[in-house]
C-alpha cells in the first residue's frame, strides 16, 4: 500500500511495482532510476505519478487514474507504456529520445503532438527516432502532430475514426 522509504534508494536503477495497492507514487528522490513499471490493477490504481528522473529510459504506467503525466524531466525517456489513463493530454515535446509509444484506450486524449520527437538528432541516429506509434482505442483523440521527417514504421491506429494526422513541416 506504500512504498514510504523509498527516497533512501538513491541508486535504485529498476522499480517493479506492478498490481499493487498503490494509489500515488514518487520516485523524484530516485536520479538513477532506468526503468519504472507501475501497471494498476482493476482495484488499485495511481492517481499521482511523481517522476524527475533524466536517465529514465522506459516507463510502463497503463491501467492508472493518470489524469496527468508530466515527463518534461524525464529526458532519455525511449519506451512510453501508458495505456488505460484517463488523461486528455499528454506532454512529450522535452522527451526526443522516444522510439515507442504506446497509449491505448485513453478515453480522455484529444491530442498528442510528436512532432519534437527526433529533433536535433544526426543521421547516424536514424534508428532511434520514434517507429512505433500504438493510438488504438481513444474514441476522443482528434490530432496527432508530427513531423513528416518521422520515420514512423508502425503507426497503430484506429481506421474509422476522424482522427486526423498533422504535419508540422
Amino acid at each position: 500500500e506504500s512504498l514510504e522509504g523509498l527516497q533512501y534508494f538513491t541508486s535504485l536503477r529498476f522499480l517493479y511495482c506492478n498490481n499493487n495497492k498503490l494509489t500515488s507514487l514518487d520516485v523524484t528522490h530516485n536520479p538513477e532510476l532506468h526503468t519504472l513499471l507501475c501497471r494498476g490493477t482493476e482495484d488499485y490504481k495511481i492517481s499521482s505519478l511523481l517522476t524527475n528522473n533524466p536517465k529514465l529510459y522506459r516507463l510502463e504506467c497503463g491501467n492508472n487514474d493518470l489524469t496527468e503525466l508530466d515527463l518534461s524531466k524525464d529526458i532519455n525517456l525511449q519506451r512510453l507504456e501508458a495505456n488505460g489513463n484517463p488523461f486528455t493530454t499528454v506532454d512529450l515535446s522535452k522527451n526526443i529520445w522516444l522510439t515507442e509509444i504506446r497509449l491505448i484506450d485513453c478515453p480522455n486524449l484529444t491530442t498528442l503532438d510528436v512532432s519534437t520527437i527526433g529533433t536535433g538528432r544526426t543521421d547516424y541516429m536514424a534508428d532511434l527516432w520514434l517507429n512505433l506509434l500504438h493510438i488504438k482505442y481513444n474514441p476522443n483523440l482528434k490530432e496527432v502532430w508530427m513531423r513528416r521527417s518521422q520515420n514512423i514504421q508502425y503507426l497503430s491506429r484506429d481506421w474509422d475514426t476522424d482522427l486526423e494526422i498533422k504535419y508540422v513541416d
